[in-house]
Parts: C-alpha cells; sequence; structure tokens
C-alpha cells in the first residue's frame, strides 16, 4: 500500500551533443508511454562537413542539476558522404559511436 501511490514516470532523458566544441544540441525527449514510464526516443540530423572531428555527447536521465549519467568524447574522421550515429547501448551502459 506504500508503493500505491507512488509515480513510475520517468524523468525526460537530456541530450548534449558537441561538435569541435560548438554545441549541435541541447534538448530534453520526454518520455513514452500513457505513465510516462516508457523509453524516450530521440532522432536527429546533422549535415557535417566532412574531415577529422571531436564528438562530444552527454546522456542525462536522473534529473535535472545532476551530472551527465553517460557521456562521450571520441576523435572520428567522416568521409563524404558517411554517416555516423551516437547512440545508447543498455546492455553496455555506455554512448556508443557507429
Amino acid at each position: 500500500s506504500k508503493l500505491g501511490g507512488c509515480s513510475r514516470e520517468r524523468h525526460p532523458v537530456v541530450v548534449e551533443l558537441y561538435m569541435d566544441g560548438r554545441k549541435l544540441l541541447d534538448r530534453a525527449y520526454a518520455p513514452t508511454g500513457i505513465k510516462k514510464d516508457m523509453a524516450s526516443y530521440v532522432f536527429e540530423e546533422f549535415l557535417i562537413e566532412p574531415g577529422l572531428h571531436r564528438v562530444e555527447a552527454k546522456l542525462y536521465r536522473s534529473g535535472p542539476g545532476r551530472p551527465a549519467d553517460f557521456s562521450l568524447d571520441h576523435a572520428m574522421e567522416l568521409k563524404p558522404g558517411g554517416i555516423r550515429v551516437v547512440r545508447f547501448d543498455e546492455k553496455e551502459g555506455a554512448l556508443l559511436i557507429e
């Protein structure tokens, strides 16, 4: 009965994305589901010039004012016509770039 009044609602997931030190994204994504207790889905596209870049990504899911729960700092070379994806892998418990 104590847990009966406990909300299952999750905090929005906040994603920050930086490319070569320039902020490209800083946005909150609401959880899905009727009770707002399911996954948040993020899909954004950016056109990036080919070449060597440093990508930094931060994912916050513990609520405002807390440090990032997951982060990524990665140097990558993007070839003309290339596509890269930053994603969260639940099994690994990490942000990955592919």
